[in-house]
């Protein structure tokens, strides 16, 4: 059986946007939420509810802000950051079309946090960390 680990945000994790560092802040944030959750042993469906609620509607924000931003500077890896995006969507549909045929079970929770750990560490840490790099040297070259 897999681990569940607790993650905090970290000046590390930032890329250099201001709104796109708050929203990776608040999913971390949102993934610690589950972590605790988990630990009290016990699954409420309104929670479970809420953080479904988070993650469509991150998805949406979130991923909209930044491929409009790396649409405007043309980032070479878009269609690659794209293609992370809709897999980050579809897997959370996944997770709701589970909550509706199985309702509130901690199976779903747990899945959702190892998701979610997961998602930080290979896309916030990896593939946003080298758009942050992309868009920070943007700005420098077009002194912006």
């Amino acid at each position: 059986m897999r681990k569940r680990i607790r993650i905090k945000f970290a000046d590390d994790m930032k890329i250099g946007h201001p709104l796109i560092d708050e929203q990776h802040k608040n999913m971390v944030e949102e993934v610690d939420a589950i972590y605790r959750e988990l630990s009290k042993g016990e699954v409420d469906d309104n929670i479970v509810k809420k953080h479904l609620v988070f993650l469509l509607k991150y998805a949406k924000e979130h991923f909209h802000t930044e491929e409009k931003i790396m649409q405007q500077i043309g980032y070479p890896d878009y269609d690659e950051h794209h293609e992370a995006h809709e897999w980050f969507i579809q897997e959370t549909k996944k997770l709701i079309a589970d909550y509706n045929r199985y309702g509130p079970t901690k199976s779903l929770m747990v899945h959702m946090h190892h998701l979610l750990v997961d998602w930080l560490i290979s896309h916030i840490c990896g593939m946003d960390k080298k758009f942050g790099s992309y868009y920070r040297r943007y700005l420098r070259e077009h002194n912006v």
